[in-house]
């Protein structure tokens, strides 16, 4: 998800937020096609219901209900018919579900007893709610944003939103506020979109400093340190580290013979003396609200790319990251990653790619136009949490794979909100080295 532009403390109608991912959407609907180059962006909802064929009635409905211009976003919901959004894996008691809607319905008991179930189904939401909002950290980001205004939910539903003819409980939207008052207790930032506007800027703070790159530290240890008890950062760093790895480390993480965890630990480490409310890079802290705000906007990839991350006492991965491309560990390796990635770590800014996988929108990931085609294909790997390494998957758009060593600009295909498919190589097949 791109950056989150502010929101007016006071509303004179109500909002909708549109994503970068909309860009086709809108595209198709006259009074919608201006916004392509806008996204994203705030909409009137009223504007929306005009693009889309309907009055003007339910929105004077929720209104009256709300009582005072209210907000949303295709993200709060479950399911995604018109709007788009790929909706994160969860994970709730140790047991991955493929979305918090598959979860939801997942909890109904056979035989179904609808009085059972209205009973406990608000309780079974929150769960799935709360496990997609730590799964996809922009939403958080997004959720702040919305502060201090109403959020509703308009569509055929009296239960979890508000129908246009004969109103509604609304009780998703008011699920989401309970979390947004959480987050805004627990430091999270008055009206939330000031830290994605921060992570927009060019001047001075942590966030310029750390994207204009950071010298390489001389102390053993760690690049990145995390408190101790701050799961949220660490997995969210831990993910996004992983596709800047020396491709080489990542193929020995993914056949098994470089401990996944014992690597990542090499560059996001856990201490003691980091204050409260903050992480360190290179020894620089860098607030919690500004990391979370920086991943939502997709700066986070890069400053990794300029960030030194990796360290071989030895050598020995540079010197097999030398070694011919046709080598049979990885039949794409890519030579001197290190140089290449202090190269990308350029000013160009990133754009949103979903990623569909096996017949269905699996991602959506920020890419640094200058990466090449053998990183991108990498990030996608590791945004899914796949197992196997890079000769295992086709990575390509419009049916054409990238090169390898050639960025992924490069590719005809390539703009911002383009969807890349991933695909299984097969058993016996041959995949053809210099391309993904």
């Amino acid at each position: 998800m791109s950056a989150v532009p502010p929101l007016d403390a006071v509303l004179s109608e109500p909002m909708i937020f549109l994503s970068a991912a909309q860009r086709q959407v809108v595209q198709r609907y006259q009074h919608l096609a201006a916004l392509a180059d806008r996204l994203p962006c705030w909409v009137p909802a009223r504007t929306v219901a005009d693009a889309l064929g309907f009055d003007h009635s339910g929105i004077e409905l929720a209104l009256r209900l709300a009582g005072r211009p209210y907000v949303w976003a295709t993200e709060f919901e479950n399911v995604h018919s018109l709007w788009r959004y790929g909706e994160p894996n969860i994970l709730v008691d140790g047991q991955r579900h493929a979305c918090s809607e598959d979860y939801y319905q997942a909890q109904k008991t056979v035989p179904y007893d609808d009085g059972a179930w209205c009973a406990r189904r608000e309780g079974v939401m929150e769960v799935a709610v709360r496990a997609k909002l730590a799964a996809d950290p922009a939403l958080r980001t997004l959720l702040l944003a919305t502060a201090p205004h109403p959020l509703l939910s308009l569509k055929a539903d009296r239960v979890w939103g508000v129908d246009p003819r004969k109103g509604g409980d609304n009780l998703l939207a008011r699920l989401w506020e309970r979390l947004r008052e959480e987050l805004l207790h627990r430091g999270g930032g008055g009206r939330g979109s000031d830290a994605p506007a921060r992570v927009a800027a060019t001047g001075d703070g942590p966030l310029a400093t750390m994207a204009n790159g950071l010298p390489a530290t001389t102390a053993d240890g760690p690049p990145v340190l995390v408190a101790p008890g701050d799961e949220d950062a660490h997995a969210l760093l831990c993910a996004r580290v992983l596709p800047h790895l020396p491709p080489l480390v990542q193929q020995q993480i993914a056949t098994g013979l470089r401990d996944r965890e014992v690597a990542l630990a090499r560059v996001v480490g856990r201490d003691a003396h980091v204050p409260a409310g903050h992480v360190l890079v290179h020894g620089a802290p860098l607030p919690l609200a500004e990391l979370h705000a920086l991943a939502a906007a997709g700066g986070l990839d890069t400053c990794l790319a300029a960030w030194p991350l990796w360290r071989e006492a030895d050598g020995a991965a540079a010197a097999a990251n030398a070694a011919d491309e046709a080598g049979a560990a990885h039949g794409v390796l890519q030579r001197e990653v290190g140089a290449v990635a202090l190269a990308l770590g350029s000013r160009a800014p990133p754009v949103a790619v979903r990623v569909r996988y096996r017949g269905r929108e699996a991602a959506e990931v920020h890419v640094l136009p200058t990466l090449t085609g053998l990183q991108l294909k990498s990030k996608v790997i590791a945004e899914l949490g796949l197992d196997g390494g890079f000769q295992h998957y086709y990575l390509k758009l419009n049916r054409a794979p990238f090169g390898a060593r050639s960025r992924v600009a490069e590719h005809d295909g390539w703009c911002d909100g383009c969807v890349v498919e991933l695909e299984d190589v097969g058993e016996g097949q041959a995949k053809a080295i210099g391309h993904t």
